[in-house]
């Protein structure tokens, strides 16, 4: 597992270069199915894992994903247990189902 430290917070890369969980201080702050992307804080340009440099600062981008990556059928095919983290899912903002 690569973890990046940015101001004591890690970001926890999954497969294929895309980032799994994104832990502060003490606790986990997002986690897939969402997606958590990074953007450079000088140029606003999308960051990719294998892009990063030590000391480069980041934003922390974390967008919800369809409701149905977030029921435990989509959990466990996409969520931290399916990459190896023994963490319980930290969903971003929004429902967990459509309101319609």
């Amino acid at each position: 597992m690569l973890v990046l430290e940015i101001d004591a917070n890690e970001i926890l890369p999954g497969l294929k270069g895309q980032h799994a969980a994104w832990k502060g201080i003490g606790e986990v702050l997002a986690t897939v199915p969402d997606v958590i992307s990074l953007a450079d804080v000088d140029t606003s340009e999308l960051v990719q894992t294998v892009d990063l440099v030590v000391g480069q600062e980041v934003h922390v981008i974390v967008s919800p994903v369809d409701h149905r990556w977030r029921t435990p059928a989509g959990l466990a095919i996409v969520g931290p247990s399916a990459f190896g983290y023994p963490v319980e899912p930290v969903l971003c903002g929004g429902p967990s189902h459509p309101t319609r």
